[in-house]
């Protein structure tokens, strides 16, 4: 079973990735319109290199929301038809 922490860490990599991916996106433009050509490569590739990990981040917190899913414990048959108790 996946340590929760693990799951927050992963969720919190997901949303904040693309926004360092899109930061350096922007970064690298402005080096290009400033006549840097080495810079807006470098980060570049650093936006690259963001943008992948993003990627690999949204899998793996698929497969590990998917491995928490599988291996918890089953539901009681109460839980599991979904009625109300009024009483």
């Amino acid at each position: 079973m996946p340590r929760p922490t693990t799951i927050q860490r992963l969720l919190l990599a997901a949303v904040a990735l693309p926004i360092v991916c899109m930061v350096l996106v922007g970064l690298g433009r402005l080096l290009a319109a400033m006549g840097d050509a080495t810079g807006a490569t470098l980060v570049d590739r650093l936006a690259l290199a963001a943008g992948v990990a993003w990627v690999l981040v949204l899998i793996a917190l698929v497969l590990l929301l998917a491995a928490a899913r599988a291996f918890e414990p089953p539901a009681s048959a109460d839980e599991a038809s979904g009625e109300i108790d009024e009483s």
